[in-house]
């Protein structure tokens, strides 16, 4: 896809410092403002994807569009993820033709490479965003809301630990997660080998899975993944009485009381909460402090967290001390919305 005219093309590995500066001038707006960023290679940054295609919109902007393997009517298929949909701020009076040439872009990739559906996340606080992807002007296709998604980000404290995984335990893990998530649209598919090798989930260890055994059986897992070595969430800009706290906070931190606030330009330091699995409320509650304990013991802050608002896990948060973030979950389409399986739909927050 190439148009020399505007200057817009498929993203090539050359543009890939370009790319990443993009990211780190263009904060998303919020309470707490962020950046997204993928260093030290945004092509290389990649978690739970089988094809990365990117358009590169005249130096001014980017989108991508991720194709993964999900689950989706309890079948393994497609689905397309549009990502890193980013106008440069000194740009906004271009925006609506660069993002009408994004998609074109994304429409192009849907027609060689299909997918059961194409589905993205917002911010819910991005109001501008929201507005413009929402009117369908300007040729953009129709953004049909599917939902909130919570994203939480619980505090790392002290706590209960449980048993880490090992390398011989892949295949029983993935078995369990597959078993217990087939019927949750979105949620990916996994198997052993991706794990093992590390492509699919860069920095995702056995060791880092906590596992749930009741009777020498799998109850429960989450994975803490740290993905801080390739993608990063810096802090942009904060309430003022937030950055007031950042000095207690530091001297609780040092209590082991919690964790200290980030400045603003340093990058949050935290993990995900991924492949939750369980068997009950009550083992997703302990899974998520065992993982917020082991946080702690890594010294990190906090544990990024996703549900969709009817997840049937949504009330293991109760109790837990965390920051609250949500963002909407919506399916991409041209006229027509595809038909929704009847499962709650499951995103994993380390690789949105």
């Amino acid at each position: 896809m190439r148009s020399e005219r505007d200057g817009i093309r498929s993203a090539e590995p050359g543009d890939d410092a370009a790319l990443r500066r993009l990211l780190r001038e263009t904060p998303l707006p919020g309470g707490i403002s962020v950046t997204l960023e993928r260093e030290p290679s945004f092509f290389g940054a990649d978690v739970d994807v089988i094809r990365h295609d990117t358009v590169w919109l005249d130096g001014a902007g980017c989108g991508s569009r991720l194709l993964k393997r999900a689950w989706w009517n309890g079948e393994e298929t497609d689905v397309a993820y549009c990502a890193d949909l980013r106008v440069h701020p000194q740009e906004r009076h271009r925006s609506g033709r660069l993002l009408r040439h994004a998609f074109e872009g994304c429409d192009a990739m849907q027609a060689r490479y299909p997918a059961a559906v194409t589905w993205t996340a917002v911010f819910e606080e991005n109001l501008r965003a929201r507005r413009i992807l929402e009117s369908g002007r300007n040729g953009l296709p129709v953004y049909e809301d599917r939902g909130r998604l919570l994203c939480p980000a619980l505090l790392a404290f002290p706590g209960k630990r449980l048993p880490k995984a090992g390398a011989r335990d892949w295949d029983e893990i993935a078995d369990f997660i597959n078993a217990h998530r087939r019927d949750r649209p979105l949620a990916p598919v996994v198997d052993a080998e991706s794990f093992a090798n590390g492509e699919r989930w860069p920095g995702l260890r056995a060791e880092d899975v906590l596992v749930k055994r009741e009777s020498g059986k799998i109850r429960g897992v989450v994975g803490l993944h740290d993905v801080r070595h390739c993608r990063q969430i810096r802090i942009h800009g904060v309430p003022g009485w937030l950055q007031r706290l950042r000095g207690p906070s530091r001297l609780l931190a040092g209590l082991g009381l919690g964790p200290v606030i980030p400045a603003v330009g340093e990058v949050m330091p935290l993990a995900y909460a991924s492949f939750l699995t369980a068997e009950s409320v009550t083992i997703a509650r302990e899974l998520l402090r065992a993982a917020a304990a082991e946080a702690a013991r890594r010294g990190l802050g906090f544990v990024m967290t996703a549900f969709h608002e009817h997840d049937p896990f949504v009330p293991a948060l109760r109790g837990l001390p965390r920051v609250p973030f949500a963002g909407r979950l919506y399916e991409i389409h041209r006229g027509k919305p595809v038909t929704w399986p009847a499962g709650v739909p499951l995103v994993e927050a380390a690789a949105l």
